[in-house]
């Protein structure tokens, strides 16, 4: 994919909305979101048969899982039936019968809808560098569904803990924007 393709794809916009009700994204892997939507279409849709298939370390695997199930959510491929199991939605059909350089389009597509992500990959675009990660995760804590209160604490913070909820949220998005910068080389 060339830097142009992925600019059109920044003007178009989204392919299907996305899903704001779900928490914002926390799952650095952009190639695990991928692999949690073919997991789904491969008819591994039980939350403990995906986290087994995206091999988390067990400390980690039901926290891992959910970020990544999440991501997968917010991004508008698939959701949850209403009990313990996953299934595709339209687009995470589409995604999975897609060719490998249509699901890099597809899955850029849905991240230039994240308002935090386009400003940062903007950003970059016009600066040749990175936002500042403090700079990203201001507009992450107001991109996110943070409760009031959290969002209060965490954006006037003088000294923010970067290991907290909007600190992981902005690394994941620098993640992100790094994984699309990548394909345009």
């Amino acid at each position: 994919m060339f830097l142009d393709d992925i600019y059109y794809l920044y003007l178009k916009g989204p392919l299907s909305a996305l899903n704001y009700e779900r928490p914002y994204p926390q799952a650095d892997s952009v190639h695990k979101v991928k692999l949690l939507v073919t997991t789904v279409h491969q008819g591994i849709t039980s939350k403990p048969d995906i986290q087994r298939k995206l091999n988390f370390a067990p400390d980690t695997r039901n926290r891992q899982a959910r970020y990544y199930f999440d991501a997968a959510e917010f991004l508008g491929f698939v959701n949850s039936d209403g009990s313990r199991r996953i299934i595709l939605t339209e687009l995470g059909e589409s995604f999975v019968s897609s060719s490998a350089s249509t699901k890099d389009q597809i899955m850029v597509s849905q991240m230039m809808g994240i308002r935090a992500l386009r400003k940062g990959f903007e950003y970059e675009l016009d600066n040749d560098q990175a936002m500042d990660f403090l700079d990203l995760r201001k507009l992450v804590i107001h991109d996110s569904n943070l409760g009031p209160k959290e969002k209060k604490l965490t954006y006037t913070a003088p000294n923010p803990r970067l290991d907290d909820t909007p600190s992981r949220r902005a690394k994941t998005t620098l993640s992100w924007i790094k994984w699309i910068f990548a394909l345009a080389d």
